[in-house]
């Protein structure tokens, strides 16, 4: 699965790493510096830039890129 570079560029960002670095497999407690916090900051910084609301009752399942990216693709952002 290809990521969408503005998700990549956004993770990069908050999680401070070079988002040609990550792939859909990263995620919290798979990658350095994904703590449980910066999940939180990630899952903010993606509703504001992508405009979107992710569901709360789904938060807990989206724990890598490749899932998040699946979200936002559910939500018409592909």
């Amino acid at each position: 699965m290809e990521l969408d570079a503005r998700l990549l560029e956004l993770a990069g960002e908050v999680l401070e790493i070079d988002p040609q670095e990550l792939g859909p497999d990263d995620g919290i407690g798979r990658t350095a510096g994904w703590t449980s916090l910066a999940h939180l900051n990630l899952i903010v910084a993606i509703e504001e830039t992508f405009d979107i609301r992710l569901p709360t009752s789904r938060l807990p399942e989206l724990t890598t890129l490749g899932k998040l990216q699946g979200e936002l693709g559910r939500q018409g952002m592909d």
